[in-house]
């Protein structure tokens, strides 16, 4: 079945006594992501998008996932099922500032809906951020590597300082997207 992990920072060091894990970075450890500094900001580098919608599931062509740029926060408020996505504790609808798209194979597991991803082959993707989407290409070289974003030349993407979201979707789905 669908469905979204959600925590944040508290939640997570609260979990982490006890279990034996590490709770600070290795020295080799790779940074998810890049970001410029939050003075820095830039659009994506590509066309014009203040809208995009993404169906998360291939049985359904209607998208169940919106975003809408507001120039004034430069952040993309995100949507679902027709209505705003509403964060639980503040009441304010959820607001990003990247929005990474990833088109992959996603396959059932078993009988019960569960699904998998691979995120070890590479693959397509998007980027929004500043009312613009840009063409981009993720990799991830193993198991326990990060997930890489680059450009479409192969340079490494910068993000915009803030919240960032990832959609990951079979590449079934991407004639489906739908952004203006």
């Amino acid at each position: 079945s669908e469905h979204s992990v959600k925590t944040n920072a508290e939640l997570v060091t609260a979990a982490i006594p006890g279990k034996g894990l590490r709770e600070t970075l290795s020295e080799d450890a790779q940074l998810p992501f890049t970001f410029r500094h939050p003075e820095s900001f830039e659009p994506a580098d590509g066309v014009d998008c203040r809208s995009f919608s993404v169906p998360f599931t291939a049985w359904s062509t209607s998208p169940t996932a919106g975003f809408e740029y507001d120039d004034t926060t430069r952040t993309y408020a995100k949507s679902q099922y027709g209505g705003p996505h509403i964060d639980g504790t503040t009441g304010e609808p959820i607001r990003v500032t990247n929005v990474l798209v990833l088109f992959t194979t996603i396959y059932p597991l078993d009988n019960f809906g569960h699904v998998a991803a691979r995120l070890t082959e590479g693959g397509e993707g998007y980027y929004l951020s500043g009312g613009k989407l840009q063409e981009i290409r993720w990799d991830k070289a193993g198991i326990y590597d990060p997930l890489v974003y680059t450009t479409k030349d192969g340079e490494v993407l910068t993000l915009n300082a803030g919240k960032t979201y990832v959609c990951i979707l079979t590449s079934e789905m991407k004639g489906n997207v739908l952004f203006e």
